[in-house]
């Protein structure tokens, strides 16, 4: 019977030899410290909530008036804060951070809220010149103009013209705004239920504020606006929404208003969505990042989701710009130090991969013709998954083993005669080395590598535990659990649906796809591997279930078998992607070993 003949490796021994992990340095190391020194304190702050404030929202809290005495602000501190906060510039907003819109929206809050209560003018007039100002200097396009900005500035545009503010209407970025504001808004200011939400708060004529609870969050906020929160308690009186902005002063106390549907985003959705900000990002930027993600998702799902390579994906799109409104969840300071832990884990990985090369050179594996070399993708299948630096016996042990298990699998499946398998196994059953005489070249370099590396492993697995492990190490491949046979099973299944069309051409018949066939009479190909492919589906499900309820299993251990099904689902998520060449297993290797983040 012909046999299949494997492909080489993708990677030559000079390049591993020629590896030179330098990220574990000094400097480095000295550098790391600080940042989690640094972020640190940064985490405390959180919980003290030191978040940057909004003067737009704090503006729009700022104009209720109480309800006892609608001639004062039911919030006095927010009003207080507004008059406290002006810049000398006369505009509003975060210091150090100056986006033009995001200056534009809040100081003309800002102004009309004054204006509304009558105080400050000296103040108020500062805010309109700076207004003036700005809409002179911008030049009406929509370049980098953020989503929602005109409907929220032509709302207070109208007021402002209403309050006789004297803000320069002939301005080109003023009437295009307030032309393009006017086809933005519904005519009948009827409540649309599909209508996106931020085009809810510019609403001028809105006619059905009562029914404000169509779109009202059981706390009372509506999309996590307090700006928003506050008028639509203005024009409708619905005490949930006061609810909502009492709530907000134990999280922003004396402090002004921040913007809670950005906080709430950026808290709970993970990387890298939480990059999206509207004033941060075109919509473009924010369409194509929610793209990448989405893309990767829908891709790898969870049983295809390495976490190193999830790890790096989000490193690589975190694209972060400094908030200042919200310096305690993003800066720059998390993603170097995410970039340099990264590399400098990998530097562990590199010089683990070297040890495992040495090893396979040293038990002789390269003179069996028959065998695959896939040292660096068994690593990988382990490192991806357990990569932290106190598993490092770990890693190499389980390479060792994968190792070994691939070259017994070719020398019983290709490469030799029944007579030289009796000898091996006799030979195993023996443990020793009395007859290694008596056996033919081949089956001696395969029987010395197991023996040599199981006394190994159990010598030190003794010497960690205390007791005689190497017993245990010999009847590992007698060692069963129901997780364990799940993985196996799994990692069968899906082996079998990308190699059974080349395994049938050398007359091997036994795959779950041909066994299929043959015992439903008729079904096709396309049949057999749709049936192949519910029962994976359902053998990873039942193999969540039982790791999830396996309490008594150590957590690594549990990760660990849940990522060896993961990597197999990956490897053969395309192609068989361990016995051929494979630019996606190439980019996924040397991404997570090989190639350090810039």
């Amino acid at each position: 019977m012909a046999t299949a003949e494997y492909r080489p490796s993708m990677w030559n021994a000079y390049a591993i030899r020629r590896l030179t992990p330098t990220h574990k340095s000094p400097v480095n190391q000295k550098r790391m410290k600080t940042l989690i020194k640094e972020i640190r304190n940064i985490f405390q702050s959180i919980e003290d909530r030191k978040i940057s404030p909004s003067a737009y929202d704090t503006a729009w809290i700022a104009r209720i008036p109480a309800i006892d005495n609608p001639s004062q602000p039911q919030f006095p501190q927010t009003l207080k804060w507004v008059v406290s906060n002006q810049l000398a510039d006369g505009s509003w907003e975060e210091e150090s951070f100056y986006f033009p819109y995001d200056r534009l929206l809040s100081t003309l809050s800002c102004v009309i809220t004054l204006r509304i209560w009558k105080i400050e003018e000296n103040q108020v007039q500062k805010g309109i010149d700076f207004v003036n100002r700005q809409i002179q200097q911008i030049d009406g396009g929509e370049c980098n103009m953020p989503s929602g900005f005109v409907t929220h500035f032509s709302s207070l545009l109208r007021e402002a013209h209403t309050l006789s503010l004297g803000i320069y209407e002939e301005a080109p970025l003023v009437k295009r705004i307030l032309t393009t504001g006017d086809t933005e808004m519904k005519g009948d200011g009827k409540m649309d239920d599909n209508l996106p939400s931020y085009f809810l708060s510019p609403w001028e004529d809105l006619q059905d504020w009562k029914q404000i609870g169509k779109v009202c969050s059981k706390d009372g906020s509506i999309i996590g606006s307090s700006a928003f929160a506050a008028r639509a308690f203005m024009h409708s009186g619905d005490t949930k929404c006061l609810d909502f902005i009492n709530s907000l002063l134990g999280i922003f106390g004396e402090f002004g208003f921040g913007t809670i549907e950005a906080l709430e985003r950026e808290v709970v959705i993970p990387l890298p969505m939480s990059m999206i900000h509207v004033w941060d990002l075109e919509y473009s930027d924010c369409m194509d990042t929610l793209f990448l993600l989405v893309e990767y998702v829908l891709k790898y799902g969870f049983h295809r989701n390495l976490p190193r390579l999830e790890t790096r994906f989000y490193i690589e799109h975190f694209g972060i710009t400094n908030d200042v409104r919200f310096p305690c969840i993003r800066n720059e300071k998390y993603l170097e130090l995410a970039k340099l832990d990264f590399n400098v884990v990998q530097t562990i990985h590199q010089k683990e991969l070297q040890q495992v090369h040495r090893w396979w050179i040293a038990c002789d594996f390269r003179k069996l013709k028959f065998t695959r070399e896939r040292h660096i993708e068994i690593y990988f299948a382990v490192a991806a998954g357990m990569f932290e630096p106190e598993y490092s016996d770990c890693r190499i042990s389980f390479t060792k083993i994968g190792c070994l298990l691939v070259v017994l699998d070719d020398l019983y499946d290709k490469s030799t005669s029944h007579e030289d398998i009796k000898l091996f196994n006799e030979e195993f059953n023996r443990w020793d080395l009395n007859k290694l005489d008596q056996i033919p070249e081949h089956i001696k370099i395969c029987y010395m590598g197991l023996y040599n590396t199981i006394n190994e492993l159990g010598k030190k697995a003794s010497k960690v535990q205390g007791r005689d492990m190497l017993q245990y190490f010999r009847k590992l491949i007698d060692y069963r659990s129901k997780a364990l046979d799940l993985v196996c099973l799994t990692t069968r299944l899906i082996n079998d649906t990308k190699t059974f069309k080349d395994e049938r051409e050398f007359g091997e018949l036994a795959s779950a796809i041909e066994c299929y066939m043959k015992d439903n009479v008729g079904a096709s190909e396309e049949e057999a591997l749709g049936h192949v492919y519910n029962v994976i589906e359902g053998g990873l499900v039942e193999l969540n279930k039982e790791l999830f309820m396996a309490n008594q299993v150590p957590d690594k251990f549990r990760k660990l078998l849940l990522n060896s099904a993961r990597t197999s689902q990956l490897f053969y998520m395309q192609v068989d992607a361990v016995n051929n060449s494979n630019l996606d297993k190439k980019d996924m290797v040397e991404k997570c070993i090989f190639q350090g983040i810039v």
